[in-house]
């Protein structure tokens, strides 16, 4: 019995072990596709992956599963995986996803924000004043928007527009080197209606938030798109 009991404590013990790499390996890989270090279309090797993450391939093969599930890797029959692609489509599929979920979640949510809610706004903004890395700036910007929602008596909602909110964190990243005080001023324009207990008015800002990071992006997405063919019809 003793041995059985063992062997067993051992596998559970690999079994977490095997589980905090995969969730390390996920927030790494994750973290380096938002930042454009890894670029759309990249190829995702395993043994590369984990050579450089410093684990095993178990956890990396784990986690390209996570992210896959996530929108954010491509996997293929032949067992290869690429960073998913941005498009125009998914872009639009997105944000009319945000457009029709966060603005509600708003109207919901301000009668119940508290003075704790106010507070943690308050110091998201501050950490999107400080940050110099991008990524940084994205996870104190949903950290700031959760603030409002996670108080909406929407549960199911609440975690949709969470995951909706992670897949558009790389069209994100890019709106925000082009509109970086637009989105300032819009945040700051929203504590305000939140402090003040206007669930109209912050409901209209954050649509007029969400269609202002589309726009951006559209124009970013279009451009890239127009420049693809001209550089494949350069010069002979």
């Amino acid at each position: 019995m003793k041995c059985i009991q063992y062997a067993t404590q051992r596998e559970l013990a690999l079994s977490n072990t095997n589980t905090t790499a995969g969730h390390d390996a996920t927030r790494q890989i994750r973290r380096r596709i938002v930042s454009g270090e890894l670029a759309p279309g990249s190829r995702l090797g395993q043994s590369r992956l984990a050579q450089e993450l410093g684990v095993s391939r178990i956890p990396v093969r784990d986690a390209l599963l996570q992210l896959a599930g996530e929108g954010l890797v491509v996997l293929r029959p032949n067992a290869s995986a690429s960073v998913a692609p941005l498009s125009i489509g998914d872009l639009e599929e997105l944000y009319e996803l945000r457009d029709l979920l966060e603005p509600p979640l708003c109207e919901l949510a301000v009668p119940r924000l508290t003075a704790a809610d106010l507070a943690a706004m308050e110091r998201e903004l501050r950490r999107m004043d400080d940050s110099l890395d991008p990524v940084d700036w994205l996870e104190a910007n949903n950290a700031f928007h959760a603030a409002i929602y996670e108080r909406a008596p929407r549960p199911r909602m609440v975690e949709l527009v969470d995951r909706i909110r992670q897949l558009t964190d790389r069209y994100s990243r890019i709106a925000h080197q082009f509109n970086e005080e637009s989105a300032r001023s819009e945040h700051l324009l929203m504590l305000e209606a939140a402090r003040n207990a206007e669930p109209a008015r912050l409901s209209a800002l954050v649509r007029a938030h969400i269609a202002s990071g589309y726009e951006t992006m559209l124009t970013f997405l279009a451009d890239a798109e127009l420049e693809a063919p001209r550089a494949a019809d350069g010069p002979r």
